[in-house]
């Protein structure tokens, strides 16, 4: 019992009251949540009052337990299908997928094709859920776009310079060694290798090497550059000419639609590219930095705008990155690499590409100290698979969150250098996909 409602301001509080008692709305949560103020009144002199002291109230956010219905279902001997509509609610999603976790003893158990299909159409459901099968199809994939990112370390606004730059997440490892990460170029390349041409000039990939003839064809990291308008716009450098940005980016040599600018070079002009990594733009927290950073020479979505203090103060992390492979798949695991600051990762999330899509929290823990510590005095590279929740719902985009403070986190300079993801493109025959209720 909270005693009395109090609905409306001026309610005073009797003498010997020092509390009030405060009960959110159901499902509800946010940070500030709400806010009140409230003064102090003699009651001898109801004219004497203080000034009104604020008070801020927030509310953590719990993931509710998802609840099911029991249903009972009666129908005629020798009558036919009948359709049983499953009910059961999630408060943090609107449509939860649901599971099979026991067969039927008799008869038989169908589900419809898709969401919404209605041709009668239904394949039968031979099995229940079973935990440890992770589906069907596995797919493994490298991170091949990055969405959006908290910061990385842009030296002096140095556009042709990619040391630590958020690109050089995407793709597989270009080091296994602690610290530093310099790619190594092959004799002949391996393809995927990431290089610049000329030496110290635009990076590029390795589509294919012959090492007969020395050749390697290689494709360009697309360029971008901003316009009087605003507008962002495709542009390419000539790698032979001078290399400024975006003074020499024109977009007549960049091609039409979009496609990427490939070139067959020898390899002895190539050269490697150092700190292949991405690095956050400062190594540990820094409440009163904020503002906005990096340049867009490689795409507007690697420019960000800085604001350690109210993620770290609201959701105790740092700095972030919002990523996507190319095939949505339905979630297995997750591993990344790190040659320093290793450890620092305490969220990921997941969602697919539908308009609306919430983020799926699928990790969260505090940082792992004494395995950071560890490998960083025996100076080892860093390779860890994230303990998931498996997505029943196709997913494509991930967000992984670091905490790099000193007080909780990893204060280091926090080097990341690949994300491999693995997922089915199938679900068990005991998921009935979101949408499917019967």
């Amino acid at each position: 019992d909270s005693g009395a409602a109090i609905l409306e301001a001026g309610a005073v509080l009797p003498g010997r009251v020092r509390a009030a008692h405060f009960v959110p709305a159901q499902d509800s949560s946010g940070t500030p949540f709400t806010e009140l103020s409230y003064a102090l009144r003699l009651e001898e002199y109801p004219d004497l009052q203080s000034e009104p002291a604020a008070l801020t109230i927030n509310v953590e956010e719990l993931n509710d337990l998802p609840t099911a219905v029991p249903v009972d279902v009666s129908l005629h001997e020798d009558g036919g299908a009948v359709p049983v509509r499953l009910h059961a609610s999630d408060a943090e999603a609107t449509e939860p997928p649901l599971i099979i976790t026991k067969m039927p003893s008799k008869g038989k158990l169908y589900r419809p094709v898709a969401p919404g299909a209605d041709d009668g159409k239904r394949v039968e459901v031979r099995a229940a859920y079973n935990t440890f099968d992770v589906g069907a199809d596995l797919v493994e994939q490298y991170l091949s776009e990055v969405l959006a990112v908290s910061s990385w370390w842009d030296v002096d606004g140095d556009a042709m310079y990619t040391g630590y730059h958020a690109v050089h997440i995407l793709g597989p490892p270009d080091c296994s060694v602690y610290g530093e990460c310099r790619t190594v170029i092959g004799n002949p390349p391996v393809p995927g290798t990431r290089v610049l041409h000329p030496q110290g000039g635009l990076l590029a990939f390795v589509r294919n090497a012959s090492e007969a003839s020395g050749a390697v064809t290689i494709e360009y990291a697309p360029l971008w550059k901003q316009g009087p308008d605003g507008g962002w716009r495709r542009c390419h450098i000539d790698p032979y000419g001078r290399l400024h940005h975006p003074a020499d980016c024109f977009e007549r040599l960049a091609p039409a639609g979009g496609g990427r600018v490939v070139s067959t070079v020898p390899a002895a002009e190539l050269g490697s590219v150092d700190a292949a990594v991405w690095c956050p733009l400062s190594a540990g927290y820094e409440p009163e930095a904020s503002g906005s950073g990096g340049d867009g020479a490689l795409g507007p979505e690697y420019r960000f705008s800085r604001d350690q203090r109210a993620t770290y103060e609201a959701h105790g992390y740092t700095e972030w990155i919002e990523v996507a492979v190319t095939t949505p798949v339905y979630l297995v695991s997750v591993e990344v690499g790190m040659p320093r600051g290793m450890g620092a990762i305490v969220g990921i999330h997941a969602r697919g590409d539908e308009p609306g899509a919430q983020w799926l929290p699928l990790y969260a823990a505090p940082v792992l100290q004494a395995e950071s510590a560890k490998a960083s005095r025996s100076r080892q590279y860093w390779s860890w698979e994230a303990p998931l929740c498996r997505t029943l719902a196709l997913v494509r985009q991930l967000r992984i969150e670091m905490d790099t403070s000193q007080a909780t986190g990893i204060a280091d300079w926090n080097y990341v250098d690949y994300v491999k993801v693995i997922g089915s493109l199938g679900l068990q025959e005991g998921v009935l996909p979101r949408g499917i209720d019967e």
